[in-house]
Protein backbone atom coordinates (compact mmCIF):
# COMPACT_ATOMS: atom_id res chain seq x y z
CA UNK A 1 0.00 0.00 0.00
CA UNK A 2 1.08 3.63 -0.72
CA UNK A 3 0.17 6.75 0.85
CA UNK A 4 -2.80 8.76 -1.91
CA UNK A 5 -1.55 11.56 -3.23
CA UNK A 6 -4.30 13.17 -3.76
CA UNK A 7 -5.25 13.80 0.19
CA UNK A 8 -1.37 13.41 1.39
CA UNK A 9 -3.00 10.07 3.58
CA UNK A 10 -5.53 11.91 5.11
CA UNK A 11 -8.59 10.76 3.46
CA UNK A 12 -10.46 14.31 3.15
CA UNK A 13 -9.95 16.90 0.50
CA UNK A 14 -11.07 20.67 0.61
CA UNK A 15 -14.49 20.64 -0.66
CA UNK A 16 -15.08 21.28 -4.24
CA UNK A 17 -18.08 23.27 -3.76
CA UNK A 18 -17.36 25.84 -0.99
CA UNK A 19 -13.52 25.90 -1.53
CA UNK A 20 -12.77 25.02 2.23
CA UNK A 21 -14.78 28.58 3.55
CA UNK A 22 -17.40 25.99 4.89
CA UNK A 23 -20.35 28.26 3.86
CA UNK A 24 -21.43 29.29 0.99
CA UNK A 25 -23.05 32.45 -0.01
CA UNK A 26 -26.20 33.96 -2.27
CA UNK A 27 -27.63 37.04 -2.78
CA UNK A 28 -31.01 37.33 -1.84
CA UNK A 29 -33.96 39.18 -3.80
CA UNK A 30 -34.04 41.95 -1.04
CA UNK A 31 -30.54 42.93 -1.35
CA UNK A 32 -28.72 41.15 1.47
CA UNK A 33 -26.33 38.34 1.41
CA UNK A 34 -27.39 34.91 2.79
CA UNK A 35 -24.54 32.47 4.42
CA UNK A 36 -25.30 29.29 4.72
CA UNK A 37 -23.15 26.17 5.82
CA UNK A 38 -21.84 24.45 2.98
CA UNK A 39 -24.66 21.65 1.89
CA UNK A 40 -21.73 19.65 0.13
CA UNK A 41 -19.34 19.08 3.43
CA UNK A 42 -21.95 19.74 5.60
CA UNK A 43 -19.85 23.10 6.52
CA UNK A 44 -16.53 21.34 7.47
CA UNK A 45 -14.61 22.47 4.39
CA UNK A 46 -13.60 18.78 3.27
CA UNK A 47 -14.86 15.67 2.01
CA UNK A 48 -14.26 12.48 1.35
CA UNK A 49 -11.33 11.91 -0.93
CA UNK A 50 -12.80 9.86 -4.01
CA UNK A 51 -9.16 9.29 -5.74
CA UNK A 52 -8.52 6.48 -2.19
CA UNK A 53 -12.21 6.60 -1.02
CA UNK A 54 -11.01 8.33 2.12
CA UNK A 55 -8.86 5.40 3.16
CA UNK A 56 -5.79 7.90 2.83
CA UNK A 57 -3.61 4.87 1.33
CA UNK A 58 -3.75 3.81 -2.58
CA UNK A 59 -3.73 -0.26 -3.43
CA UNK A 60 -4.53 -3.39 -0.89
CA UNK A 61 -1.94 -5.44 1.58
CA UNK A 62 -4.03 -9.13 0.50
CA UNK A 63 -5.55 -9.58 -2.85
CA UNK A 64 -8.95 -9.26 -3.08
CA UNK A 65 -11.24 -12.73 -2.24
CA UNK A 66 -12.70 -13.83 -5.16
CA UNK A 67 -15.88 -13.65 -5.08
CA UNK A 68 -18.11 -16.11 -7.10
CA UNK A 69 -19.84 -14.82 -10.34
CA UNK A 70 -23.50 -14.91 -10.53
CA UNK A 71 -26.75 -13.12 -9.86
CA UNK A 72 -26.81 -10.81 -7.14
CA UNK A 73 -28.82 -11.05 -4.13
CA UNK A 74 -31.77 -8.23 -4.75
CA UNK A 75 -33.41 -6.47 -1.92
CA UNK A 76 -36.85 -7.66 -1.23
CA UNK A 77 -38.27 -4.07 -2.42
CA UNK A 78 -37.00 -2.26 -5.09
CA UNK A 79 -36.83 1.41 -3.38
CA UNK A 80 -36.11 0.25 0.93
CA UNK A 81 -32.53 -0.24 1.65
CA UNK A 82 -29.12 2.71 2.19
CA UNK A 83 -28.66 4.97 -0.85
CA UNK A 84 -25.19 6.52 -1.15
CA UNK A 85 -23.77 9.70 -2.73
CA UNK A 86 -19.94 9.44 -3.54
CA UNK A 87 -19.18 11.58 -0.76
CA UNK A 88 -20.59 8.21 1.53
CA UNK A 89 -23.66 10.49 3.10
CA UNK A 90 -26.73 8.75 2.52
CA UNK A 91 -30.46 8.16 2.53
CA UNK A 92 -32.13 4.86 4.49
CA UNK A 93 -35.65 4.50 2.87
CA UNK A 94 -37.99 2.26 4.47
CA UNK A 95 -41.64 1.08 3.16
CA UNK A 96 -43.84 1.79 6.32
CA UNK A 97 -47.05 -0.05 5.16
CA UNK A 98 -47.48 1.13 1.16
CA UNK A 99 -45.62 4.53 1.31
CA UNK A 100 -42.02 4.89 1.96
CA UNK A 101 -40.17 7.10 4.57
CA UNK A 102 -36.52 8.41 4.63
CA UNK A 103 -33.92 9.94 7.13
CA UNK A 104 -30.94 11.79 5.46
CA UNK A 105 -27.46 11.27 6.92
CA UNK A 106 -24.43 12.51 6.30
CA UNK A 107 -20.98 13.90 8.59
CA UNK A 108 -23.22 15.90 11.11
CA UNK A 109 -25.31 12.66 11.89
CA UNK A 110 -28.86 12.46 11.08
CA UNK A 111 -29.72 16.15 9.42
CA UNK A 112 -33.13 15.19 6.94
CA UNK A 113 -36.02 13.34 7.20
CA UNK A 114 -38.98 12.87 4.29
CA UNK A 115 -41.17 10.51 1.89
CA UNK A 116 -39.91 8.68 -1.09
CA UNK A 117 -42.42 8.18 -3.78
CA UNK A 118 -41.98 5.74 -6.69
CA UNK A 119 -44.27 5.74 -10.14
CA UNK A 120 -42.99 3.28 -12.62
CA UNK A 121 -38.91 3.44 -12.62
CA UNK A 122 -39.21 8.09 -11.07
CA UNK A 123 -38.38 8.08 -7.71
CA UNK A 124 -39.35 11.37 -5.72
CA UNK A 125 -38.24 12.27 -2.68
CA UNK A 126 -39.91 14.87 -0.51
CA UNK A 127 -37.17 16.25 2.29
CA UNK A 128 -36.19 18.38 4.61
CA UNK A 129 -33.24 19.33 6.00
CA UNK A 130 -31.84 21.17 8.81
CA UNK A 131 -28.97 22.76 6.75
CA UNK A 132 -30.66 23.22 3.42
CA UNK A 133 -34.55 23.13 3.90
CA UNK A 134 -37.31 22.05 2.55
CA UNK A 135 -36.62 21.02 -1.57
CA UNK A 136 -37.85 17.82 -3.79
CA UNK A 137 -35.69 15.56 -5.95
CA UNK A 138 -37.26 13.46 -9.08
CA UNK A 139 -34.10 9.91 -9.78
CA UNK A 140 -34.52 7.73 -12.41
CA UNK A 141 -34.15 4.39 -10.66
CA UNK A 142 -32.45 1.59 -12.87
CA UNK A 143 -31.61 -1.40 -10.36
CA UNK A 144 -29.39 -0.26 -7.92
CA UNK A 145 -28.56 3.25 -8.69
CA UNK A 146 -31.03 6.34 -8.68
CA UNK A 147 -30.09 9.03 -11.09
CA UNK A 148 -31.11 13.01 -11.62
CA UNK A 149 -30.14 16.64 -11.03
CA UNK A 150 -30.79 18.59 -7.87
CA UNK A 151 -30.74 22.68 -8.22
CA UNK A 152 -27.73 23.64 -5.36
CA UNK A 153 -27.78 27.88 -5.53
CA UNK A 154 -29.54 27.81 -8.40
CA UNK A 155 -27.30 26.05 -10.67
CA UNK A 156 -27.96 22.02 -11.80
CA UNK A 157 -26.00 19.20 -9.98
CA UNK A 158 -25.73 15.78 -11.10
CA UNK A 159 -26.65 13.66 -7.99
CA UNK A 160 -26.51 10.31 -8.24
CA UNK A 161 -27.18 7.09 -5.31
CA UNK A 162 -26.05 3.83 -5.42
CA UNK A 163 -27.94 1.15 -2.46
CA UNK A 164 -25.07 -0.73 -1.03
Amino acid sequence: MSTCGACSGTGKVTCSACGGRQHTSRLTASGEVDISPCIVCYGTGRMRCDFCGGRGRIGSEEPAPVRPRGPRERATDVLAGNWYDPQNNYFLIVKQGGAYTLTGHGGLGQTATGTATLSGNLVRLDITDVVVGRYTVELRLSGDTMQGTIRVMGFPMPLVLTRH
